[in-house]
This record gives structure tokens, sequence and C-alpha cells, in this order.
């Protein structure tokens, strides 16, 4: 039995490994390749998912080559899985695990030897959005007969404009990966390390995506914004729900971050992005002037009095990416909640599978941290007591 404390901090802060695809500096945000995201979210996102597998960016030559390698083999996407993952009204969530597990389960087991993830992640590239598409759409999507983006293969099926599919391809590079210790890729990494289909590893990945406490947090910050916006309607004043937040002990939804101390700069781009889509939206607005009055609420008034209290201060009271991206979703058309989980997944889904293959090239040891035991010494019953503990 262990003698001293032990505190379970859930692994963070412990450095387990290296991820070669990305990373989160505390006052600038997250990297890709040792590039800050405000100077990449206007790309193709498949170019940035070449660059993570390979660890360099693409030449203009290879780019056009992968964009034709795609086209080819979304044509090979397993249609069949489509109907089996629509064939009841699951949660989309549910629906675009369900469609993982199945195209692992179709590739079998590895039986011998390290597993060789190459093929497999370029597959995961190529088929992401149309598994996407089937999940929120419920139905089978068409395959397009050239190359075509993330944002248009979802577009094409939600029947949205070229400005919509646009916003979607930036979604996607926003939310394409953040460091190697998140959730969902740590835990997709983790069951990789067991040497698992790499489709099997993702979906363990997503179903850690699933929980509310890691993928949910942009459609809480929506039910806020939307509770807000019914209640000013009403009549009530946006200060007044600050102050009245904060009081009640509930959360602003949106604001803060684990490892940012500033403004997330992927929360800069969804303001720039809204100005351009939905410069006069009510509910944008409102987004708006909570970007600037929680944090003055909490430096000048909340912190204060936590801090005449003895209770600890809020370290970061600025917004982060998920205080406007569903508030954006949501006005351009995505009026179901729960698939704005799938949309984060459509970005990650495939950088993940990026760093298992980085990890199986390396020959990363089965995941396997120690857990000292914490419990105490209980001796069995003895007599009548144990002898009604057996089988009987």
């Amino acid at each position: 039995m262990n003698d001293q404390p032990l505190k379970n901090i859930g692994l963070r802060g412990i450095k387990v490994g290296y991820a070669y695809t990305s990373f989160v500096d505390p006052e600038k945000g997250v990297y890709y390749l040792g590039n800050p995201i405000e100077t990449l979210y206007n790309l193709d996102v498949t170019a940035v998912y070449w660059g993570m597998m390979n660890r360099k960016w693409p030449s203009a030559q290879e780019f056009t080559k992968f964009r034709g390698e795609l086209a080819e083999r979304r044509q090979n996407f397993p249609l069949d899985i489509c109907k089996k993952i629509n064939s009841d009204k699951a949660h989309p969530m549910e629906k675009l695990i369900e469609g993982m597990v199945l195209l692992g389960a179709k590739r079998g087991r590895y039986t011998t030897g390290t597993p060789q993830y190459e093929e497999s992640v370029i597959d995961m590239i190529a088929w992401t959005p149309l598994l996407c598409a089937a999940a929120i759409s419920g139905k089978s999507p068409k395959i397009p007969k050239g190359y075509r983006t993330y944002g248009q293969i979802l577009a094409d099926e939600m029947k949205m404009d070229d400005k919509k599919a646009r916003f979607l391809d930036q979604f996607a590079v926003i939310h394409a990966d953040h460091g190697g210790g998140n959730l969902s890729t740590f835990i997709a990494k983790a069951a990789a390390s067991g040497y698992v289909d790499l489709w099997m590893a993702v979906a363990a990945g997503m179903i850690g995506l699933y929980g509310e406490r890691h993928g949910k947090a942009n459609q809480e910050s929506l039910a806020q914004l939307l509770e807000f916006q019914e209640r000013i309607n009403k009549g009530a004043k946006l200060d007044d729900l600050v102050r009245e937040t904060f009081e009640s002990g509930k959360a602003m939804f949106g604001f803060g971050h684990a490892v940012l101390r500033q403004e997330d700069p992927r929360a800069k781009i969804f303001y720039a992005l809204a100005d351009q889509l939905m410069p006069n939206s009510q509910l944008y607005g409102i987004a708006r002037d909570l970007r600037s009055k929680w944090p003055r609420f909490v430096l000048e008034v909340a912190n204060p009095k936590r801090e005449k209290e003895g209770k600890s201060l809020i370290q970061n009271p600025y917004p982060n990416v998920d205080q406007l991206s569903g508030a954006v979703l949501w006005e351009l058309g995505f009026q179901d909640p729960r698939t704005f989980t799938v949309l984060f997944a459509l970005g990650r889904a495939p950088c993940i599978g990026a760093q298992v293959h980085h990890e199986a090239l390396e020959k990363v040891p089965i995941y396997r941290p120690s857990y000292p035991y914490g419990g105490a010494n209980l001796p069995l019953p003895t007599g009548d007591a144990l002898t009604a503990l057996m089988p009987h």
C-alpha cells in the first residue's frame, strides 16, 4: 500500500513522449509544424494532413499528386457502412464511431510485427469527410468524381453554398490538432500501442471526444448564448447576466483554457470569420460583447472577491475556440448541436491518425502507466461468512 498520498491529476503535465505534428504555447496558442494557426487556417486541410503525416510541407507537385490520390481512394469508400450506421436513430457521434469500428473490422487484426499505418492514414484522410457526412445527414453520401475539399463534400450533402463550404474547410483546419496529450489523441495512441487497426484506435479516441468534458464545449457555449439571447429579448441586460452567472456559481462557457493564458488565437479567427459571415447576427453580437465584458468582470470584480474569500483566482478569463464556433455553425444552418462534435472529429481524426503513425514508426512500447495501490488491506471474512461468498 502506498504510504504517501498521491493525487490523481489525470497525467496533467507528465511528459510521456513527443508529438511531431503540433504544440500549444501558453501565450501564443497552437502551432502546426512550427507555424501559428493564424497563418494556416486558409490552407486546404488535406495539405495540413500531408504535412503532419510526412513531417514536412508538400511541394505544389506533391500536393497535386496527393489530391488525385485522395479522389481515387474515395471511389473505393464502402458505402454499405453508411447504410449500417444510419439504420437507427443513434447520436451522430455514435454513428461516426460505429462507422470507424466497422471500417477497422473490414481490415482485420494485426497478428505479427509492428503495424504499418501509412496506407490507413491516407485512407482516413480520403474517407473521413464521407463518413462524417453520412453521420450528419443520415444518408449515404455521393462520391465525388474529382477532388473535393472537406468543406465542399459536406456542403454538397447539406445543400450549402460555396461561402459556407469555405468556412467548413477553415473549421477543419482550426480543429485539426492540439498537441499530443489531449484526451482523444492520447486514448487513440494508447489503444494503438496494443497493435490494433488504425480505424479502431481512432474510434477509441472518438469515444473520448464524445464525452461531455472533451467535445461538447461549443454546444454548451451555444446553449448559454441562446439563453442569454432569449432573456435579453425579454428585457434583461447582458451586464446583469454576467454578474448573475458568476454569483450563481455557474460557468461562463467558452472562456478559459487548460494551457493558454491569453485569448485563444483560434477564437480571434472565429471572430474575424463571423464578422464576414454574420455581422448582423444578434447571437454573434452577444458573443462579441461577452468577449470584453466577461474578462473585465473577472479581473475587476470576480477575482478580487475570490481573493478576499481565500479562493484560487481565475487564471484565464479570455475566450477559447469554443466560445463562438458553435454559434457560427448554428447560424450557418447546423441546427442540431449534436453534429458539432462530428465536425470537430472531421478535422481532428486524420491528425490523430498521423500521430499514431509516428508512434508506430518509433516502435513506442505498449502504454502502461503506474497506478500504486491506494486501497486498504482488508482481511477476508471467516467461517460461515466466507462460505457464503463461495459458489453454491
